[in-house]
């Protein structure tokens, strides 16, 4: 998704927000314009009266584009590519877990800070098979991949328990890539070492919300998160039996992957 398509879908929800707290203020006809009397009244009991706002979820993490690909072809892992920078993950379903603090300013507008951590599985079978090579992983096995996000937040009525919450949020995404060691014959193995991992992304999510009680709820939320991640170089480690390791320092390329991530999760909402 384009800046200008990121823009348009805030500036939309900016827009909605304003509306519907505009119709706050239009009376019923024949209702009466006088000032409500003042008097003892009950202690508010309801979600719209509850500012701060916590979102604790967790599901899967459902990788996309070139972080879930296998088709070497024409990318880094092709061997007989001129390409040596483009990344495929060969990255597996895995967990997501989020946490979430969001302030409306009004009844329906608010902000919201998003801290994500999402674990896959590197595929190294289908990785060994692909590029016609054994390999395996040193010491990281999953993908970890974190984001922090901020972002406009809208949440809107459909009943007396029911709301509709949105969001859509830019950050930083952070996400190393495992050290891989292909076995290039019986005595030789050649060992690609990735430096850091981040790049600057986003995330679209929405989620219906029931409430439990006046200050607790139960979220069902899907947010689809997108980057491209970037390496600060890589280090090859050429090993071969009797020999001192010969080692290339890569610190001048860049190798980078676009990576997407579709988080649906269940979880609660806290409200105060």
């Amino acid at each position: 998704m384009s800046n200008k398509a990121i823009i348009l879908l805030s500036a939309s929800m900016l827009l909605l927000a304003i509306t519907l707290k505009a119709q706050d203020y239009v009376r019923p006809a024949g209702s009466s314009s006088s000032p409500t009397p003042t008097g003892p009244t009950s202690a508010p009991t309801s979600n719209e009266n509850k500012k701060f706002i916590i979102d604790i979820t967790m599901g899967p993490a459902i990788p996309l584009s070139d972080y879930a690909r296998t088709n070497v072809k024409n990318c880094f892992w092709d061997f007989t590519s001129v390409d040596s920078t483009h990344l495929q993950g060969f990255a597996k379903t895995g967990f997501n877990f989020n946490i979430t603090a969001a302030y409306l300013f009004s009844e329906y507008f608010g902000i919201k800070l998003t801290l994500s951590y999402s674990s896959n599985l590197f595929d190294v079978n289908t990785f060994s098979a692909t590029i016609a090579h054994p390999a395996y992983t040193s010491t990281q096995t999953n993908y970890h991949a974190a984001e922090y996000m901020i972002g406009p937040y809208m949440s809107m009525p459909l009943s007396s328990k029911l709301r509709l919450n949105a969001s859509a949020s830019i950050g930083l995404v952070s996400l190393g890539y495992p050290e891989i060691i292909v076995a290039v014959n019986d005595t030789v193995t050649d060992t690609f070492d990735f430096q850091g991992g981040s790049g600057f992304g986003y995330c679209l999510d929405a989620g219906l919300e029931y409430k439990i009680s006046p200050g607790i709820g139960l979220l069902f939320n899907i947010a689809y998160s997108a980057t491209t991640i970037s390496y600060n170089g890589f280090q090859e480690t050429l090993n071969t039996a009797g020999y001192y390791p010969y080692i290339v320092d890569h610190s001048t390329d860049t190798p980078y992957m676009t990576t997407s991530i579709l988080k649906p999760t269940i979880g609660i909402v806290f409200k105060l």
